[in-house]
């Protein structure tokens, strides 16, 4: 049966093109396997992988240092470090372990959608997302939100297809990923009651509802667990500077929603996934009148204006009105469509919640861009979905013209990106530049000189773990923002990727005696004191 199923799979002609994209990309991203770790795969996730694989892989939270994990489950360490004890725990070993992560991903976006709507729509979402700035700078980065987008699209199919085993099996591996797994299960869980409700009409107190959310929840037991052994083994359930990161004050708060929203819908060449969305949604709109879909569509422009600060309101606007109008057209747009098929409603309708309710709360601390990479395939495929269901007639010519139109956006925006986050393709260039100044450190051995330098430059120089030292760690490292023993600092390195520019009263009395200049960009310098 299972080979049966196999043949009958190797005959879908999309599956065939995305196994030929899985490829490409790969051999795209082929010398990135070989590049020193970045960002937070400098400082913790990268050498914590590679020190559970030289030990016996454990979930326990005190089998690596909370430097390490900083708190979070240990599943994908665990993975890694298995992984790394099979096969080496070098730089390139843990780095194909991250992109067969990713490969593993593509596959199963694909199927899952195929299996839940149809292979064209499949195709066209799969061939979006991989060609996303953010994916592919993750592609080969030991970093888990890859592999918690996997099992959030896998968990979401199973409580779909009302496979509670599976659903069970897979939402507990979400969240001893990462805590932000629990949002997942979150926006399920709201989605059934809602479901319950709104549509089944059905009285929420019964029995069988009540045990059909109990059991939708049961996995956050694994993450209860996890959070009491950290009370155990250190005395809190989360670390406390992660906790004082949260943030909710109203200014800033409502800050980072918009540049959330933004980021996920506008930013990275993604405008075309807004646009047709905010088109075919309103203009096209089944079961209306077109004054109705005008008016729906005036009422959205209008919040959109607002809510971006372009017509400026009052706050108390801003906090309850567009708030209101906005669950509204969550209702009638995306949470309705299950009053048309339950299955693929259902589908849509959970993963509308999931973006507001993934937004919402990621606002409230907002680290990394990269965090938002598991919001953006539920994004892409949404404009999919619609325009398949509301211009069914038209989609096998929409569908590629929408694709070509994304591929197009993100390409361009590739193309002239100068960020250097671990959600661009610049890091490399980054990872170059800091080996190219380390080995020059090195040549002039100067391991035990007083070295002022960046957060992550500071790590690569004194863990070698990050991949970046040929020899011994430096002995005396500071962070730049450290100004302990600041008279005493012989050499002053400045990173441009980490905004380590310092001012003239920095560098007076310091001669430049390294730079690491591409495309006519200094990235690395490194001043050493006239005494």
């Amino acid at each position: 049966m299972l080979s049966a199923k196999l043949k009958l799979l190797f005959t879908d002609i999309y599956f065939l093109i995305t196994l030929v994209i899985c490829i490409a990309v790969y051999l795209f991203k082929y010398q990135d396997l070989f590049v020193p770790y970045f960002g937070d795969e400098l400082w913790a996730y990268g050498p914590a992988v590679r020190k559970m694989g030289q030990q016996i892989p454990s979930l326990l939270p005190n089998a690596l240092s909370v430097e390490d994990h900083w708190g979070h489950p240990l599943l994908f360490f665990f993975l890694g470090g298995i992984w790394g004890t099979l096969f080496g725990t070098g730089i390139f070993s843990t780095h194909v372990f991250a992109s067969l992560i990713s490969i593993t991903f593509i596959i199963a976006f694909y199927l899952i959608i195929k299996r839940l709507f149809n292979s064209m729509m499949a195709f066209y979402s799969t061939l979006i997302v991989t060609t996303q700035s953010i994916f592919l700078g993750q592609f080969t980065l030991v970093l888990p939100e890859i592999l918690l987008t996997l099992l959030m699209f896998i968990t979401l199919y199973h409580y779909v297809m009302q496979q509670r085993a599976k659903y069970i099996l897979f939402a507990s591996c979400l969240v001893l990923v990462k805590e932000t797994g629990v949002l997942l299960i979150a926006a399920i869980t709201i989605w059934d009651v809602l479901k319950t409700i709104v549509y089944e009409k059905e009285n929420p107190i019964q029995w069988k509802h009540l045990k059909n959310w109990l059991l939708l929840s049961l996995p956050l037991v694994f993450l209860l667990f996890h959070m009491l052994l950290l009370k155990y083994f250190f005395g809190w359930f989360m670390v406390p500077e992660r906790v004082r990161a949260f943030d909710w004050e109203w200014d800033s708060y409502y800050r980072r929603i918009r540049r959330a929203f933004h980021y996920i819908f506008v930013n990275q060449g993604r405008r075309p996934v807004i646009l047709v969305l905010f088109v075919i949604t309103t203009l096209f709109l089944k079961n209306y009148t077109w004054w109705k879909r005008l008016l729906l569509m005036a009422l959205i422009f209008a919040c959109y204006k607002i809510f971006f600060n372009y017509w400026k309101m009052p706050d108390w606007v801003v906090m309850t009105t567009i708030p209101l109008l906005f669950f509204y057209f969550i209702k009638i747009i995306f949470l309705d469509q299950y009053k048309e098929d339950k299955r693929k409603g259902s589908f849509v309708a959970a993963t509308s919640v999931f973006i507001v309710i993934y937004v919402l709360f990621s606002s409230s601390q907002f680290d990394s861009l990269r965090y938002l990479f598991c919001s953006i395939p539920f994004a892409v495929f949404l404009p999919v979905y619609f325009i398949r269901h509301n211009l069914k007639t038209l989609s096998n010519y929409l569908l590629p013209l929408f694709a070509a139109g994304c591929i197009f956006f993100s390409m361009s925006y590739m193309h002239t990106d100068t960020n250097f986050g671990d959600d661009t393709l610049n890091y490399r260039e980054i990872s170059w530049a800091k080996q190219d100044a380390i080995r020059f450190l090195e040549s002039n051995n100067y391991y035990a000189a007083s070295i002022r330098a960046p957060f992550l430059f500071s790590h690569a120089l004194t863990r070698p773990e990050a991949g970046y030292l040929s020899n011994m760690p430096f002995l005396h490292v500071n962070e730049t923002n450290n100004t302990t023993d600041e008279n005493s600092t012989r050499l002053l390195i400045i990173d441009r990727s980490e905004n380590g520019h310092t001012n003239a009263m920095d560098k007076r009395g310091y001669e430049q005696i390294y730079q690491y200049q591409d495309r006519d960009i200094v990235w690395i310098e490194i001043y050493k004191h006239n005494k």
